[in-house]
């Protein structure tokens, strides 16, 4: 903004992987990224806070279904 206040935030996810079965490599080394932006506004303190929360349970519940997407993509 012009007074140098945040007005919006990046939140991100990233998940390293790699699947082993008996210390044989299965699936290589891997990254997952998944990134979500929000505006803040001072005046909702408590609602962004909270907005913030739920962004990052969704994401976390992404990357999981992705993760399992992947994996079963590899079989």
């Amino acid at each position: 903004s012009a007074g140098d206040v945040p007005r919006e935030f990046v939140v991100d996810y990233t998940v390293k992987w790699a699947v082993t079965i008996d210390g044989v490599e299965v699936v290589a080394p891997q990254r997952l990224l998944l990134t979500r932006d929000y505006t803040y506004d001072e005046k909702q303190v408590l609602g962004k806070a909270n907005e913030e929360e739920v962004l990052r349970r969704a994401l976390a519940r992404d990357l999981v279904g992705l993760l399992v997407r992947t994996i079963n993509a590899a079989d």
